[in-house]
């Protein structure tokens, strides 16, 4: 894949506009992504809060859907939620923090409650650490 300007033409486009920048759906986008800020791999812990949410929270509606995701950016959560799914939002607080680094890794996500309570080793797996050259 090749670095190409808006005409066409090879473009100087900085690393952070290639590939997926600014590329998703705006709902499960990070700030940073957002904002157009340089980001990591925590944009995928965010995305992966809302869609937690979203497994745990349903919707009547697709409008009622973009309300509430809506207010979750803003830290709204809806009512009940949080007296009913404790942990749960416990988790999704440190996930969906507009600081990246106040985000956890996956790991650390899988280590707190409930994930942790309902997981088999057997599901759990570490990426291959990369040989130095």
């Amino acid at each position: 894949m090749t670095d190409i300007s808006q005409d066409g033409a090879p473009g100087d486009m900085d690393v952070h506009a290639r590939h997926t920048y600014r590329v998703g759906t705006h709902l499960y986008m990070s700030p940073e992504q957002l904002e157009g800020r340089p980001y990591s791999y925590k944009v995928d812990i965010y995305s992966l809060g809302v869609i937690l949410f979203e497994l745990l929270q349903p919707f009547d509606t697709e409008a009622e859907r973009i309300a509430k995701l809506t207010g979750l950016r803003a830290s709204r959560y809806p009512n009940n939620f949080i007296s009913e799914c404790p942990n749960e939002t416990e988790v999704l607080k440190l996930m969906l923090s507009e600081d990246p680094s106040l985000r956890p890794t996956a790991s650390g996500v899988r280590a707190r409650a409930p994930l942790y309570q309902q997981t088999e080793e057997k599901y759990h797996f570490n990426l291959p650490t990369p040989v130095s050259a």
